[in-house]
């Protein structure tokens, strides 16, 4: 078993269980000295999708995963692995204050500083924000993201 920080869509335990059969829930965490952005545009959803960028002081609350390397395996197709993201080994501090080693998937080949997400994929992370008791002041960031208007989609 391995550990999986998801801080986009697949904080979405319904869309987990579909990628990733064998993922078990851990509980939130947080990466420190990173920031959430939306630097790749993905044509199946037809809206930008979430990144991890290197940003100091800066934190990304998310969602740790206990997985199998074969739903790892998994995960990487669905992610594009390693065309449009590509796979790293990160440290996240759990609830608990503990360091675990995690993986997690960030953007291989940024396209620009902000790709809108669509309401939908971005009401997804504020879903899971709410529903883990991400911080207010991160929830804050999240809900000042630009999406799409319905007339660029």
């Amino acid at each position: 078993m391995m550990h999986y920080f998801a801080y986009g869509s697949n904080m979405d335990e319904r869309q987990m269980a579909v990628r990733c059969p064998g993922a078990v829930a851990v509980g939130k965490a947080v990466l420190a000295d990173y920031r959430l952005a939306f630097t790749i545009y993905s044509s199946v959803r037809r809206c930008g999708c979430a990144d991890i960028v290197k940003s100091r002081a800066d934190n990304v609350w998310g969602l740790l995963y206990r997985l199998t390397e074969r739903d790892m395996l998994s995960l990487d197709a669905y992610e594009g692995a390693p065309a449009h993201y590509r796979r790293l080994t990160i440290i996240v501090s759990d609830v608990f204050g503990n360091d675990v080693e995690a993986e997690a998937y960030e953007v291989a080949n940024k396209e620009r500083e902000h790709q809108k997400p669509s309401d939908a994929y971005l009401g997804m992370i504020l879903d899971a924000s709410a529903r883990y008791g991400f911080p207010e002041d991160y929830r804050g960031i999240l809900e000042r993201v630009v999406c799409l208007s319905r007339f660029e989609t």
